[in-house]
């Protein structure tokens, strides 16, 4: 992310903002806002003298600062000191702050730690509201079941390099199987492996009567679920459950990056090595 903001250099290559190096771009504010540091503030500055001594720097009027104080909710506390506030309330400042220029292109690097709920929350309507209005919101997170809930493409890197990139759902869809119970499942598995289907045994929390069956690649799982019911309607076997059980972003993550860690325990590489 530093590097997209011409922050550091790479080692190789080069990252470019709407088709130019940002260094290159006239208009930096407008280009492009990020949050990468809840903790630059100077901590005996105002919120709102904060914001008007970058606002100012960069030719943006003051409306705009109260515009923001107001958006982000820190309006009524916008002259107390930045050194007394909650980190939750210095990430809402740090959002203004991106913000000031009204970019076209938003950068946030682990937006939600350390917040609590409330504040995770908020961040996560934040970023949908400013995606909705058409902005492009590049965000970088550990915390993979709250991207779940927030982004709709998603980006994989391990050991610096790009694995893969992919819409949320198409993702998500990789890692998905459906589920089949019936009385008579050791019948049921005869004929579905019959159709070309793999099967595999119980899902956790499912019953001994119930097993799993593997989406193929570029198959949907709506498709699987079709073929089972038909499946089982042709060898007359009743069925009491059938549904799709989809993988978490962090399953689906763990398995798409397997291999491609930067650190691993010991004990992980012995097992895999065993």
């Amino acid at each position: 992310m530093r590097c997209v903001l011409g922050l550091d250099r790479p080692s190789g290559g080069g990252a470019t903002v709407d088709g130019e190096p940002f260094a290159a771009i006239a208009n930096k504010p407008a280009a492009a806002g990020a949050l990468l540091d809840a903790g630059w503030f100077v901590p005996s500055r105002s919120a709102r003298s904060h914001l008007r001594v970058i606002a100012r720097g960069a030719g943006i009027p003051d409306t705009r600062v109260d515009e923001l104080l107001e958006l982000v909710g820190l309006a009524s506390v916008a002259n107390k000191k930045v050194g007394a506030f909650s980190l939750g309330m210095k990430q809402r400042l740090g959002v203004a702050t991106a913000l000031l220029g009204d970019p076209q292109n938003l950068v946030f690097d682990e937006p939600v730690n350390g917040l609590d709920p409330e504040g995770v929350a908020w961040v996560r309507r934040t970023l949908k509201h400013l995606a909705a209005e058409g902005k492009a919101v590049l965000v970088s997170s550990h915390l993979l079941s709250e991207m779940q809930q927030t982004a709709d493409r998603v980006v994989l890197l391990g050991r610096g390099r790009l694995l893969g990139e992919h819409e949320m759902a198409e993702f998500l869809s990789a890692g998905a199987s459906v589920v089949v119970s019936s009385p008579s499942i050791a019948a049921l598995v005869e004929h579905l492996e019959g159709k070309g289907l793999t099967v595999s045994g119980a899902p956790q929390g499912e019953g001994e009567d119930a097993r799993s069956v593997a989406v193929p690649e570029g198959w949907a799982p709506e498709r699987v679920r079709a073929l089972v019911g038909e499946t089982a309607l042709e060898a007359g076997v009743a069925i009491t459950e059938l549904y799709t059980k989809q993988s978490s972003l962090e399953e689906t993550y763990l398995s798409a990056t397997e291999g491609a860690e930067e650190f691993q325990a010991a004990e992980s590489r012995e097992g895999r090595a065993s």
